[in-house]
């Protein structure tokens, strides 16, 4: 695929491509969900770390992707008589799976999630990032889905 547009954020139904995609940890023990995290490196050790090369170079289509809003409650400075400070917190946050390497969907295929904006240490800026193409989703009756999944294992 040749690249489309570079520094956009990326929205659903964009195909995109990252190096930093390769920079991921589990975020729990069940090793289903990856978020990107530039921080992890190839030699980063331990339980959580899901570091792979392959990903530089894949493929993902933008399954989500929007705002999430959330209050974040930090230690104040010294130099304030509040304790705590109540932060409010807006981040662009991106879902996307892994497709095949013939860039067709893939059911089963890993998926990723980043932020581009906010305070997230799993940060992604939009200049690591080429949106390589477009995919549409299209809704077919049940049954013939269950053809489909099982096709694509």
């Amino acid at each position: 695929m040749t690249a489309m547009k570079n520094n956009t954020v990326p929205v659903e139904g964009d195909t995109i491509q990252s190096a930093v995609f390769a920079h991921a940890r589990f975020t729990s023990l069940n090793r289903r969900e990856l978020l990107v995290d530039p921080a992890i490196q190839p030699h980063t050790v331990g339980e959580l770390s899901a570091y792979d090369k392959s990903r530089e170079t894949a493929i993902f289509v933008v399954e989500k992707s929007g705002w999430n809003d959330t209050d974040t409650t930090y230690a104040a400075h010294h130099n304030t008589d509040a304790k705590f400070i109540n932060v409010a917190l807006r981040e662009w946050v991106i879902s996307a799976r892994r497709l095949k390497n013939n860039t067709d969907y893939d059911v089963h295929g890993e998926i990723i999630t980043f932020y581009t904006t906010g305070c997230s240490f799993a940060l992604v800026r939009e200049h690591q990032i080429q949106i390589t193409g477009k995919m549409q989703k299209i809704f077919v009756p049940e049954e013939q889905s269950k053809i489909i999944s099982h096709e694509k294992k």
